[in-house]
């Protein structure tokens, strides 16, 4: 069991354009936006997809910096699913004694062990789901910087506003 996940940072023409298309190509994917700032987008893809993803996203732009980090929690999944068993197990064991119980006092300890078990036995199924969803979802996050902030051009340093209004990706003038 892996848990993927990319970063990236890529130079790209229209900033929000290219946050739309990787949008698109997450949820194609049958992914979702994890989060989402003015330069910065965090999607998570089924592990599945996560290479067809990635490299759809990496032809959006050029690419200036790439990492790809594989994890293995194989260990990690067992250790709990293991101690998940054995609280189940003591459980069980306890609720028999639970019934053979005579005084009051001795009910009480092997109740509240119950209870004390119980809490374990759900924070080990919610850790478990919790990686398990890191193991169906990949993660990716894209740094986007515009090719025009790249190259140190401000569009405020621009003498004439009319220049200063034309976008390069775009039709901004009439024929």
């Amino acid at each position: 069991m892996r848990v993927y996940q990319a970063i990236l940072e890529l130079a790209v023409a229209s900033v929000e354009a290219t946050k739309a298309r990787i949008i698109s190509q997450a949820q194609a994917a049958g992914g979702y936006v994890e989060s989402s700032t003015a330069e910065t987008l965090v999607i998570r893809v089924p592990a599945a997809r996560f290479d067809g993803v990635l490299e759809g996203i990496l032809l959006l732009g050029d690419v200036r910096s790439r990492s790809i980090v594989a994890t293995d929690v194989t260990d990690q999944f067992a250790d709990l699913t293991l101690r998940l068993k054995t609280a189940k197990a003591s459980r069980a064991r306890l609720y028999d004694l639970l019934e053979g119980a005579k005084k009051a006092q001795e009910q009480l300890a092997i109740l509240r062990e119950i209870r004390r078990l119980t809490e374990e036995i759900e924070k080990l199924e919610s850790s478990l789901d919790a990686l398990g969803r890191l193991v169906q979802f990949s993660r990716i996050t894209v740094h986007l910087v515009s090719r025009i902030q790249e190259q140190g051009v401000t569009r405020s340093a621009i003498p004439f506003r009319w220049i200063a209004q034309l976008d390069p990706v775009r039709r901004t003038t009439s024929d």
